[in-house]
Order: C-alpha cells, then structure tokens, then sequence
C-alpha cells in the first residue's frame, strides 16, 4: 500500500515587493518612533537625585535663607545657592559684610548665665584647666589654616564651667528627652552654646556635635572636615546650624565623643542627660588615653530632675579623668529661671513654689 502526498509549490515574488507589504513597514516604522519617545520620556522622569539622600533644602532663620546641602557624610550651610556651587572648598572673605542683626546674634560676648544655685561638683582639680599642647593641631586643615603658635588663650564658659585654650569642641545631646519640659533642655543648652561662642575671638577654632543615636556634625563650605575659625560669618553659620536641631531619637554617647577627640582640641564641653545607657569601662579608657595623647581637657554637663542622687557616675569619671570639670543641672531650676524671665517683676508668679515648679 503507498501514500502518495502532493506538497504545494509556494511561489515567492520575484522583483518588486507585492504592494500589501507596505503596510507592515510603516507599522515598522512607528513602533521605532513611538519606543524612541518613550526612552526620552524615561530620561526625563529619572531622579536627579542620587541614592544616599543627597540634595539641597532651603532654610529659613531669623529672615534669613541658610541653604541646606545633605549628604551622608553630614550636612553644610551656605548663605545662598551661588555659594554652593562656587565655593566648594574655598576660603571665605573675611570682609563680607553681614547682615547686622545676625552679627549682633553671633557676637554675645557679655550674656548674664541666667542659671541660679546649680549644685556643683568638681572631681579632681575642680576647676578647668587648660589641655595645652594640641592647639597647634588642627584636624584636616592646611597650616595656613590653624591657629597661630603662641596665640594667647582665651576663655569661654559654659553652663558657668570654664575652659580655656585655642581650640574647643561641643558636644551636645539631642535625644528625644532633652526636649522633656516643653524643650526647656534643649533650649536653654542652645542659648548657652551661643553665649560660649560669642566670647571666642576670630583666632580661637571651634566645631559644633549635636548627637542621638548618631552624631550630627557642623560644616562650612572653607572646611567640611574640621575646627573651623570663630569669625563673625562662621559664627553666623553656626547660629543657624544651632536653630535647626531638635530633639529626637535615643542616646549613643562614644561615638561623638570620639569624633570630637579626633579634632584634637584643647577643650570638648560635653553635655547630656543621658545617665543610661553608660559608657563602658573599655570606652572611658580609650577615651582617656585620647585625651592625654592629644592634651584635652574634657569637662561634663549633666541635666537631670531633681537633686543629683549619684556622686559618682560614668560621667563624673570622664570629667575627673580628663582633667575636667563636672556639673549638674537640675531642669526644674531651668523652668523655673523661664519663669522669672517671662513675668514682669522677673519673679516667680504668686502661687509657684518650688513643688508647683516641679
């Protein structure tokens, strides 16, 4: 038995294509057209910005715009956007003129501590003494940058403790309790970090931490990485930087401290109300063995309610090991200082005794 099976010849055109087939080049050609439009929309619409929250925020202080350049080394204020882009690492002109009523913000060099009767506690010496032997060096700055050999010292307080030196860091805590009390804390540590300043000359250095869980640095554009000159225009910055923080997040105290002890200052004033978590011993003593290699003295300011309990803590060790000072400050003598400055007789209110104030 045999199958026979006829396959169809298929006849391909020869020359010319058949004229139906113009159809299907032109459908060609319009999905090329519309793919190509929609690469170009797609560029269009990719983020500018680059993974790491990088970008640029405007801020308002005081009548002022500050811009804000983030990224995830820190943050840096610039005065304006040209400043941004143009001034990258340059050094600023000292005779810019400033806008006055933020001179006269930045210049405070006779502010009355409006804190009354604060227990002291002054473990070692008892008084601030000077680090010595640092001030000459400066933490990523070129030698014209630094300040000069044999500059005389000067002295600034803060909360009433006095240091004295060429070079000073402040490290302040900025966790979610120091805004406890209506932010009392937190604003009065402001109001006296701007006092502090405004009594640094133009040749003293300075740097500024505000830390939670993590540090939050102070930067210019002339120096991003290190102390920088207490000039009228860095003071400025400095303001403005001061009026962003808030209070927010938990308490990691070392990691500040260290990076404070890596400027290689004559004088950190550290403030915090944060008892717990404590540093650890291993952390006290690498902390101590900075401090002595780099001459810095390390005093401590301490918020807490109600009398001091513990006369000796974590804290009173870093300040007696570094040659420091040591103070506490109960807030219920802060709120109840706002409230002799805010009544007219500049007392307290009838009524408002001690136990109300707390």
């Amino acid at each position: 038995m045999s199958w026979n099976v006829r396959v169809p010849r298929v006849h391909l055109p020869r020359g010319p294509l058949a004229p139906n087939t113009g159809l299907s080049w032109r459908g060609w050609i319009a999905s090329v057209v519309l793919h190509a439009a929609l690469v170009v929309a797609l560029g269009l619409l990719w983020p500018l910005v680059p993974k790491g929250q990088s970008g640029a925020e405007e801020l308002v202080f005081e009548g002022q715009v500050a811009l804000k350049h983030v990224d995830p080394e820190g943050e840096t204020y610039y005065e304006n956007p040209a400043e941004q882009s143009a001034a990258q690492e340059q050094p600023l002109s000292e005779s810019e003129t400033l806008p006055q009523d933020l001179l006269s913000e930045a210049q405070m060099p006779q502010v009355e501590n409006p804190l009354p009767n604060l227990d002291v506690l002054a473990p070692g010496s008892g008084t601030a003494t000077s680090g010595g032997g640092a001030s000459g060096l400066v933490s990523g700055m070129p030698p014209s940058r630094r300040a000069p050999a044999g500059t005389t010292k000067t002295k600034t307080s803060f909360f009433g403790v006095e240091g004295e030196g060429n070079s000073f860091v402040y490290v302040l805590d900025r966790s979610a309790s120091m805004g406890s009390a209506g932010g009392v804390p937190l604003r009065a540590a402001k109001a006296q970090l701007k006092a502090s300043l405004g009594a640094l000359s133009e040749v003293n250095l300075f740097y500024i931490i505000f830390y939670n869980d993590v540090p939050k640095l102070f930067r210019v554009p002339s120096n991003r990485r290190g102390l920088v000159f207490a000039n009228s225009r860095n003071k400025v910055l400095a303001m403005r930087f001061i009026d962003s923080i808030t209070a927010e997040g938990a308490t990691e105290h070392r990691e500040a401290l260290l990076k404070a002890l890596s400027l290689q200052p004559d004088v950190i004033f550290f403030l915090t109300d944060g008892d717990d978590p404590p540093l650890r011993p291993a952390d006290l003593a690498e902390i101590r063995r900075r401090a002595a290699a780099f001459g810095t003295t390390i005093h401590v300011i301490q918020f807490g309610q109600g009398p001091l309990l513990r006369s000796e803590s974590f804290l009173t060790r870093l300040a007696r090991e570094n040659r420091g000072s040591f103070r506490y400050v109960d807030i219920y003598d802060l709120i109840r200082a706002q409230r002799r400055a805010a009544s007219p007789l500049g007392a307290v209110p009838a009524g408002a005794s001690q136990g109300e104030a707390r």
